[in-house]
């Protein structure tokens, strides 16, 4: 299901429904789905449920699928807490954009729910808070703390620009 969150940016929703007794992992369940569908296809969150809510006639009952309520999902890695000030302020980030309450320094920013858009919002955030650090950074060091160990002070301030006036080249 696509959802679009408070920022206007759209996510991918995945509603699970395992088989009793399964140990089934966000990240075995997002690696399954990466090996048979292209990457935008994969989906950013993913909620469990008990059952799917049907309507009367036995469909999927979309309007009453629950939000995701922010909550850390459930992943291979037990919760590590910042341990320096680069890196509370990237899991600060972390938690705002990808709209998860408790980021480990060691959750994996795609099994959160990130995406490419996801990483511009990071870095420029990062550069508010005086980090410097690359979308491309993102997507090879996609923990907090692989992250922090390559992020380099960067000088604070907003990317304001003024008006652009003559002939500009293409980007």
């Amino acid at each position: 299901v696509v959802q679009q969150n408070e920022d206007g940016h759209k996510q991918l929703i995945a509603y699970v429904v395992r088989d009793q007794g399964s140990s089934l992992t966000v990240g075995e369940l997002r690696d399954y789905l990466k090996a048979r569908l292209p990457e935008y296809m994969v989906p950013g969150v993913y909620t469990w449920l008990e059952a799917l809510p049907l309507t009367a006639n036995g469909k999927v009952d979309r309007k009453a699928l629950p939000k995701p309520d922010g909550s850390r999902p459930e992943l291979d890695r037990e919760f590590v807490a910042s341990r320096d000030a680069v890196e509370e302020v990237l899991a600060k980030i972390w938690s705002e954009l990808l709209g998860v309450e408790k980021v480990g320094i060691h959750d994996n920013f795609f099994e959160l729910g990130g995406d490419s858009i996801i990483s511009i919002q990071i870095v420029a955030r990062a550069r508010q808070h005086g980090l410097a650090i690359s979308p491309r950074q993102v997507f090879q060091y996609q923990t907090i703390a692989e992250l922090a160990s390559v992020a380099t002070m960067a000088e604070a301030g907003d990317a304001a620009q003024g008006d652009l006036s003559g002939p500009l080249p293409l980007t």
